[in-house]
């Protein structure tokens, strides 16, 4: 469901997922039982996740960004 932090923090990364506007609709039915018969593009999606997870919310992220919050604290 598109929740307010999913909005603002999540959806502008790029992630591929089955959106759900309030209400499952027959579109989105639809659309899931696409995903659940396509092994392949699940593969697709998966690995596109995975690799924007590690790009923007991975630990190496974190830590890089921790880092250089902790020097400019104390600096």
């Amino acid at each position: 469901n598109r929740y307010s932090v999913y909005e603002a923090d999540i959806r502008p990364l790029g992630f591929k997922f089955i959106e759900i506007g309030g209400a499952i609709t027959a579109d989105t039915v639809r659309e899931v039982k696409r995903v659940l018969a396509d092994p392949a593009r699940q593969r697709r999606i998966a690995r596109h996740n995975f690799e924007l997870g590690r790009e923007h919310l991975s630990y190496e992220v974190l830590r890089r960004r921790l880092a250089r919050w902790i020097r400019k604290l104390t600096a």
